[in-house]
């Protein structure tokens, strides 16, 4: 079955693998599988079992909630920020009082 060409390739081109995504977001891909495994990073499409890809949208989508729930976080004092969390608002590791 062929698909029209122009969904076909508007749909492809959307699509990044783990270690662009990875490189994107300032991670190695080793943590990106990790939130994938967690259900904590991005959503994701399994092309099949060794193939898998994101959505930019979904990368960015992902990325932005991340950014509000920091921000929540951080004005409400709830908790300490998660590594990838600091990285992405660019706030300092707080330092331990010993």
């Amino acid at each position: 079955m062929k698909l029209p060409h122009s969904n076909a390739t508007s749909s492809v081109t959307s699509l990044i693998d783990t270690e662009r995504v990875a490189h994107r977001l300032g991670v190695c891909a080793e943590t990106l599988r990790r939130w994938r495994r967690r259900g904590t990073g991005p959503e994701y499409v399994r092309l099949s079992r060794n193939v898998v890809r994101y959505e930019v949208s979904a990368v960015e989508r992902w990325l932005h909630s991340c950014k509000e729930e920091t921000a929540q976080a951080r004005l409400a004092g709830a908790r300490e920020m998660r590594p990838h969390e600091r990285a992405l608002t660019g706030v300092p590791r707080q330092k331990s009082s010993r």
